[in-house]
């Protein structure tokens, strides 16, 4: 998040909550279970997020610094495509 412009993680968030779920059923075989187990880490993954959203201006000076540079070398949106890209399936 920090790494991220606002619209990029707003972007983003159904990644994260998609990606919490995945890799939890990588760990689960049941499907029964996987189900039970991606249901129960949604309201965890909701407030972690939030969390994270509130603790966000502590780190406002590093944001830009972090930001300022990696617009030198990488388009604007370059980090959710980077995730959009790698999530895939070959």
């Amino acid at each position: 998040m920090k790494n991220m412009h606002w619209a990029e993680f707003v972007l983003a968030l159904p990644l994260l909550f998609v990606g919490s779920i995945a890799k939890m059923s990588t760990m689960v075989s049941s499907p029964v279970k996987k189900v039970i187990y991606g249901l129960g880490l949604l309201p965890f993954t909701a407030y972690y997020l939030a969390a994270a959203a509130v603790r966000m201006p502590r780190y406002l000076p590093d944001r830009r610094r972090i930001l300022a540079r990696r617009a030198q070398h990488h388009p604007r949106n370059w980090l959710l495509q980077e995730l959009v890209r790698r999530g895939r399936r070959p």
